[in-house]
């Protein structure tokens, strides 16, 4: 009997900014998931050097992102989520706000262990090239290049902010 291929994934991150290995997961996670469920975490954390980007800027990059790579629209959903209070209350405004969806697909510890505890099948995501928002949000603070960690419509997006 043929392995039946989960209809939505959950891929949750900050996206301080969305970058090249973001984007390669979202890639990957739609060859194996019809759809995508993407949460943008501390949705409410904006114009710190941690959080620099709202969460109305991260959706705005995320779909230009996605668009330019010629996903179409109706392969995802994009959900900001803020933190909450205790992590309970954090799952739960997840499970509300979302579609159901089978699997989560993530590269956090912490993340995979308070879904595998809530019974969620979670997949481990690669790290790819070593790229990591801290990383692009230090270089542009320190004028050292960045724009080929991230896709070409978010370097166009941040340079214009």
């Amino acid at each position: 009997m043929e392995k039946e291929e989960p209809k939505t994934g959950l891929f949750i991150g900050r996206f301080q900014p969305f970058h090249n290995g973001h984007l390669k997961a979202v890639e990957r996670i739609l060859e194996a998931c019809e759809k995508l469920v993407i949460i943008i975490g501390s949705a409410q954390d904006e114009n710190t050097s941690k959080n620099p980007f709202s969460a109305k800027q991260r959706t705005e990059m995320i779909e230009a992102a996605l668009e330019d790579a010629k996903i179409p629209g109706n392969r995802y959903f994009i959900v900001p989520i803020k933190d909450c209070q205790s992590h309970g209350e954090w799952m739960e405004s997840i499970e509300r706000a979302c579609p159901d969806f089978e699997v989560v697909f993530t590269g956090n510890a912490f993340v995979k262990a308070l879904f595998l505890s809530k019974g969620y099948k979670v997949q481990d995501i690669e790290i790819f090239d070593g790229i990591s928002s801290t990383k692009i949000r230090q270089n542009i603070k320190e004028n050292i290049e960045w724009k080929h960690l991230v896709p070409e419509k978010i370097a166009q997006f941040i340079e214009d902010r």
